[in-house]
């Protein structure tokens, strides 16, 4: 795999992960247990794991987009359980921030998958903290460009995250403990613009956007955080100015905060999903109309064609 991002050289221990999960550092990860709809789909597809996380099943490789499952109630670090029963295969694991509805899972993920890490100073530190191998984290970027598959690039754009943000803040040495989710510090924010087999997807995993570094950009499918958007008001305008999208679809706008990702199995998941999406295209529509066929809204655990 080609790479021109820097390869962290601090090492950590990573002793205590393993044992915790019950798993070996770089084991097969198991068949996932929760068979959800569209499971046996062909390659490309895309699930939506609520939150911002999402596994693309690509033919050559498996993403994963910041994959939280651990919910609600669940122990402040994570749930390894949870990750047993809905992460499947990995091979790489790109993290947009470093808050603990992004990030919390990632280490039980390489755990089970083996997956390698793509991340920003805050995030390999909190990765560090966590036991992740130092040979299975990548420092990343604003600007950098990388291969994870053939036929599969990303680029790294700077980005914002929605304002105010909580628990601001960097890691530039590893952490001694975090042992609350407010622990997880925000870090570097980053938007991921994916070319793959030249299908442009770009993932923005909250509410808020850097203009001067992503003005311009263009994409087939815009993966956009849209959670709380009207805390401050112009996120719908700042969309329309800056980015260029054949299909919206929205993200991190499900009740994650009150329900466990058990509650996504039931047929009929439109308790757990808010309705800042349909506030949002809304206001859009009110700048320039797009029309309803340029949106698509993901349906949480259920596997469906990426186009």
């Amino acid at each position: 795999m080609r790479t021109d991002v820097k390869m962290s050289r601090r090492t950590f221990a990573a002793g205590g992960l393993a044992s915790v999960t019950g798993l070996a550092l770089g084991s097969v990860a198991p068949t996932r247990p929760y068979r959800y709809s569209g499971a046996t789909l062909a390659p490309p597809t895309v699930c939506w794991l609520g939150i911002n996380g999402f596994e693309l099943r690509l033919p050559a490789a498996t993403i994963l987009i910041d994959p939280c499952v651990s919910r609600a109630h669940a122990a402040p670090i994570s749930n390894p359980a949870n990750v047993a029963r809905y992460i499947g295969r990995a091979d790489a694991v790109l993290v947009t921030h470093s808050h603990w509805d992004h990030l919390i899972d990632v280490a039980h993920v390489v755990a089970q998958t083996s997956a390698q890490v793509y991340g920003s100073e805050t995030t390999l530190n909190i990765c560090r903290a966590r036991g992740v191998p130092e040979n299975k984290l990548t420092l990343i970027d604003h600007g950098h460009r990388f291969d994870l598959a053939k036929g599969v690039s990303v680029k790294v754009i700077r980005s914002k995250h929605k304002e105010p943000v909580g628990s601001s803040g960097f890691y530039t040495q590893v952490p001694a403990g975090l042992i609350s989710r407010s622990h997880y510090l925000c870090g570097e924010v980053f938007a991921f613009l994916f070319d793959i087999d030249g299908l442009r997807l770009l993932n923005i995993g909250t509410s808020n956007l850097d203009s001067a570094a992503i003005k311009g950009t263009t994409c087939d499918l815009f993966f956009c955080g849209v959670s709380n958007y009207f805390d401050r008001p112009g996120f719908p305008q700042l969309v329309h100015d800056n980015i260029r999208f054949k299909t919206f679809v929205p993200t991190h706008h499900d009740a994650f905060l009150n329900n466990e990702l058990a509650s996504y199995e039931a047929e009929d998941v439109s308790a757990f999903i808010k309705k800042d999406f349909v506030r949002f295209k809304t206001e859009l529509n009110r700048i320039e109309v797009y029309g309803e066929e340029r949106f698509r809204e993901l349906v949480p655990l259920r596997t469906m064609a990426l186009v």
